[in-house]
């Protein structure tokens, strides 16, 4: 028994000598194909840093190439740095040999006065640089990308306070100008008025020029400021309120507002005169036709707020158009008035003519009755021959004075 236990641990032993001399024998054969790798690669660059120094030095380049393709069947290309072609100035290298396979350079910078530089791209019409190029079989040009943000900043009056809009912009590598759309204006209320949009200029001066319409193409090469301009036109037109006749040409004014609320021009309109038509017992003019709006007297100057028309209100009053009496006779003039509880005064006025400004009488009675105002001379002479006219203060209208038709009085 003792002999065959011997017998089973020699052969374990056997076994285990066995499987280490295998291990060894694999690794040590690994180990030789890992150096003869090595070795040979060691030798193949110092093969191809020789064939480089030998052909680069005689500027042997396609010897080099044909060399280099023998030993390693693969290209050694060269890569050129095009930093001149979109007007670049600089390039911290200019070419370089890449081989095929491998991974070009792409750190390589170069400059453009005002520009920034973007990047490298074979196209050279590129607006961005690429991520990553891949040397080849042939040689290649890489393009210097360049940029330069540049932007319209467009100043508005808000209502309360300047604002502004901002349109941004790029030039790439050649460009020298770019299009952007300036920004749409909208009207503007400020200090009681509605502003209208005129367009974009370069000065921020109420009344300026326009230089440009909003939503319109501008055309930049550079950073641009523009400043919003605004007008507050205002017409008045007239009505005779049904009666016949031409009435006032209208009237317009113009206030001017920049992009800061400053504006240039008052606004102010001066009221048309009393209308010239055979009508008497004109008022005043009104914003309603009915009389019932806003008054406004002939030839007051205002600074309306928005356009309107203005209506004529007439009061009913009629007067003769002559008469005639001798010397020391008693004579009565009449005014007729349709409504004589809204008058609260009267006064009759003496001139030498039609339209001339009359003298107040004062040697004649006036007495109101239910249909009008008579004035009473009770004695005439010739002193008193010329034109008579009654100016009447009513309850409705205030201070406003109205004038009645001119009657002649012809003292034979």
């Amino acid at each position: 028994m003792e002999i065959l236990k011997k017998i089973k641990n020699n052969q374990r032993g056997s076994v285990t000598v066995f499987v280490l001399a295998t291990m060894l024998i694999v690794v040590g054969i690994v180990v030789t194909i890992y150096m003869t790798t090595i070795n040979k690669n060691n030798t193949q660059m110092a093969q191809i840093e020789k064939i480089k120094e030998e052909y680069l030095s005689a500027s042997g380049y396609e010897q080099m190439e044909e060399a280099y393709r023998d030993l390693t069947n693969q290209s050694i290309n060269n890569v050129i740095y095009n930093y001149l072609e979109n007007g670049g100035e600089s390039v911290s290298k200019d070419t370089e040999t890449v081989q095929e396979g491998q991974k070009v350079d792409l750190s390589v910078t170069a400059t453009k006065a005002g520009y920034d530089f973007v990047g490298w791209n074979t196209d050279k019409n590129a607006t961005s640089g690429m991520d990553e190029v891949i040397m080849g079989k042939e040689d290649i040009t890489l393009y210097a990308i360049y940029s330069k943000n540049i932007k319209g900043t467009f100043y508005y009056w808000d209502g309360y306070s300047m604002a502004q809009n901002v349109v941004n912009a790029k030039l790439v590598n050649n460009q020298t100008q770019v299009n952007i759309i300036t920004p749409n204006i909208s009207s503007v209320y400020s200090n009681g008025k509605t502003y209208n949009p005129r367009g974009w200029s370069r000065n921020n001066i109420a009344n300026s020029s326009i230089d440009v319409y909003s939503g319109s193409t501008l055309n930049i090469s550079d950073n641009v400021t523009y400043y919003a301009l605004y007008e507050n036109s205002i017409t008045i037109s007239y009505s005779l309120s049904g009666i016949s006749g031409t009435a006032p040409e209208s009237q317009s004014t113009t206030v001017y507002m920049n992009s800061i609320g400053e504006t240039s021009g008052n606004g102010d309109i001066t009221i048309a005169a009393k209308p010239n038509v055979s009508r008497n017992g004109f008022v005043c003019w009104n914003t309603n036709y009915s009389g019932t709006g806003q008054n406004y007297l002939a030839s007051q100057t205002i600074t309306p707020n928005n356009s309107m028309t203005l209506y004529a209100v007439w009061y009913n009053i009629t007067t003769p158009a002559s008469v005639g009496a001798y010397t020391g006779e008693k004579l009565t003039i009449y005014c007729s008035i349709n409504n004589t509880d809204d008058v609260a005064s009267c006064k009759v006025y003496k001139s030498e003519n039609q339209t001339g400004a009359g003298v107040e009488v004062k040697n004649a009675t006036i007495t109101k009755n239910s249909g009008g105002i008579s004035m009473i001379i009770d004695s005439l002479s010739a002193s008193d021959e010329g034109y008579y006219y009654f100016v009447i203060t009513t309850k409705t209208y205030g201070d406003i004075k109205i004038e009645s038709g001119r009657t002649f009085l012809d003292v034979l």
